[in-house]
């Protein structure tokens, strides 16, 4: 629009107005810099070990030059039951009484009643607050100055807030021509490059908010910087600015949710902002609905095209700051709150954004899908990655979160969108059983390593290698253990906590049994390799060795063929399994007739007594393995009996 329809639309008594609006938007810069400087000193006042930020850069932000002001929060001091001794507290009141009548100004020239009510609450306010005198501030003359609580009542700072609101509304329709969906007024030429670079961020995103209102950007050119700010909701306190001056960038964002207030600054590192103290808070209380936190972010570019690469990187991340605090609950009722917010991290990051998740139903819809699962899969006041796992449950989110964004720019039907994502969460629990048995399978694998690992290591020994290779095995069966631990542990938690068979848990127990039993082995022969001279006698265990592998690898073939087993499985399947399970059994008596001629041989070998209970407590650990198995064997065996007695299987062939 050309200045001179402004001013025929305006009149002539609103020519300097766009120079009074900008002279109140620097004006609420300095006045909630005030405020913020109030608060804190209170709060040293109050808690004079706590360590709060000067708010130095707060004050340089606002464009106050005064840094004697610096040493406010230092040196405040209680003084009595309601009073503070704050150093400059009448200058700080005055400059903020001062700024509050500069924002009333444009409001008052562009809107007179509304200005007029405006000046009505200011009187009111700065009437009913306690004379400050000197450096002596009354307890309720900071509430009256600094509560961020309506339910409160009034204060100069909800003013501000209100004012700020009108002042931008103002600028907004002062707008003189748009910039790529920005409405700006004031610019430089070199500004609307910078413009264009910030909307380039906002429309490469913003269909990720769907309908939810929001990501209105306005423009300006306030004194030597541009100043851009983007409509991000509509809570009070929730603000973002950016100015750019002198090839610097500069964020000052607000927040009431410390939370997405550090998520915002993690999203924008990568692109070179670095953070100020997050220490501020203007609140009557310390409650959170009457507090709210203030960030300062820099960047400073080396090139024209960084600066304008910084520009568009935070205008494509401003909208997943909608609806994030709702979608992080809504998240925590199936996963823990890192985990949440990683989701969100990583949403934001791939540009798939959490508002269609929200949109399809958020935690109703999974609530749905969990409806339809088995009876039991999820049990009450469960989450949903202590079922799953976190892996499982994070790849499940994922997916959903880029399904109903991607479905719902497509313009997919919202009711398919949302079949798709309870059949896709019924899937996970459906496939929990080949889960378990994957992790079973797992566990058996290892097992079969570790036997290897100590028959090797015999091997070695009886042919003369040094002690050195029985240490090196120990280690490795050692963190084989451990990896045979934590399956133990993800199987008892998921059939713990879900309606999965009971097989499971009591099997992983059982093999666990027999990989401990081979990690005592392996630490013992680790003694004996230093201590026991015969090669004969690590000869005689390495064939008790030889039928532990071969156990173990019988054992291994069971678990495999358990999970062939199913409604239309062959007969041969099944008697392979059994095949199996009979060979662990038949090993199992072999190894107790090999550890009996080894405890002969043993004996009758001259050894002396350290020698020959080194090499007998080897083979009693590796005899012991072969019990357990024949045991998990036996286990599995009269499962799928009991299966086969009730004509149905848990296990399908692929």
């Amino acid at each position: 629009m050309e200045k001179s329809a402004i001013v025929a639309e305006l009149g002539e008594s609103t020519l300097l107005l766009p120079a009074a609006v900008e002279r109140a938007l620097r004006a609420n810069d300095r006045a909630k810099y005030l405020f913020a400087l109030l608060q804190n000193a209170r709060l040293k006042a109050d808690q004079p070990s706590t360590e709060l930020s000067n708010l130095s850069a707060e004050r340089e932000q606002a464009g106050v030059s005064e840094t004697r002001f610096d040493a406010v929060v230092r040196e405040a001091r209680s003084v009595g039951a309601d009073r503070y001794a704050i150093p400059l507290a009448a200058i700080l009141v005055a400059n903020a009484l001062a700024a509050v009548e500069e924002m009333i100004l444009p409001v008052a020239t562009a809107h007179p009643e509304e200005g007029n009510r405006f000046r009505v609450r200011f009187d009111r306010i700065r009437s009913e607050a306690a004379p400050v005198e000197g450096d002596l501030i009354a307890r309720s003359t900071v509430d009256a100055l600094t509560s961020g609580d309506r339910a409160g009542g009034d204060s100069l700072h909800l003013l501000v807030l209100d004012l700020h609101r009108a002042i931008l509304a103002i600028q907004a329709s002062l707008a003189t021509e748009e910039v790529d969906g920005a409405r700006t007024y004031g610019l430089r030429e070199e500004d609307r490059r910078l413009v264009r670079a910030f909307m380039a961020g906002v429309r490469r995103t913003q269909a990720l908010k769907f309908e939810h209102p929001g990501l209105g950007t306005t423009a300006a050119r306030v004194g030597e910087r541009l100043v851009i700010q983007n409509d991000i909701g509509e809570t009070d306190a929730h603000v973002i600015v950016v100015s750019v001056a002198n090839r610097e960038v500069s964020i000052t964002y607000s927040d009431v949710h410390a939370a997405r207030l550090e998520f915002f600054q993690e999203l924008l590192r990568p692109s070179g902002f670095d953070w100020t103290e997050t220490a501020t808070r203007v609140a009557s209380a310390p409650i959170p609905s009457a507090e709210y936190l203030l960030s300062v972010g820099r960047c400073h570019p080396p090139t024209e095209s960084d600066l304008e690469a910084a520009l568009t990187a935070v205008g494509s991340k401003i909208v997943f700051l909608i609806d994030w605090n709702r979608a992080r609950k809504e998240l925590r009722s199936f996963v823990r709150n890192r985990e949440a917010v990683s989701l969100l991290r990583w949403a934001a990051t791939e540009e798939v954004g959490h508002r269609a998740f929200l949109v399809l139903g958020g935690e109703a819809l999974l609530r749905e899908a969990i409806d339809l699962a088995p009876k039991g899969q999820l049990p009450y006041r469960t989450r949903l990655s202590e079922v799953l796992g976190s892996s499982r449950t994070r790849q499940y989110f994922e997916w959903v979160f880029r399904t109903a964004s991607n479905g719902l720019r497509s313009g997919a039907p919202r009711a398919l969108l949302r079949d798709e994502v309870k059949a896709e969460l019924l899937r996970y629990f459906h496939t929990l059983d080949e889960d378990l048995l994957g992790m079973c399978i797992e566990q058996a694998s290892l097992l079969v390593e570790l036997a290897r690992s100590v028959e090797d290591s015999l091997s070695g020994l009886a042919d003369g290698a040094p002690p050195e290779r029985a240490d090196r095995a120990a280690t490795q069966a050692k963190a084989w253990e451990k990896a045979a631990d934590e399956i133990v542990a993800r199987v008892r938690t998921i059939t713990r906590r879900s309606g999965t068979p009971e097989l499971f848990r009591e099997l992983v127990g059982i093999v666990d049994d027999a990989v401990d039993a081979l990690e005592d082995a392996a630490f013992s022969l680790k003694l004996a390799s230093g201590h026991v001279g015969s090669q004969e006698l690590f000869a005689v265990l390495g064939g008790i060795a030889r039928i532990v592998t071969e156990s173990a690898q019988e054992f291994l073939k069971s678990v495999h063929a358990l999970g062939l087993l199913g409604p239309a499985s062959r007969e041969e399947e099944l008697q392979g399994f059994l095949g199996s399970t009979s060979r662990v059994a038949g090993l199992e008596e072999s190894c107790d007739v090999a550890l009996r001629a080894a405890r002969e041989k043993i004996w009758s070998s001259g050894a002396d007594f350290r020698e020959s209970a080194l090499a007998l407590e080897v083979a009693g650990h590796l005899e012991q393995s072969t019990n357990h198995l024949k045991r998990a064997a036996y286990t599995i065996k009269d499962d799928v009996f009991e299966r086969l007695n009730r004509g149905a299987f848990r296990f399908h062939a692929e």
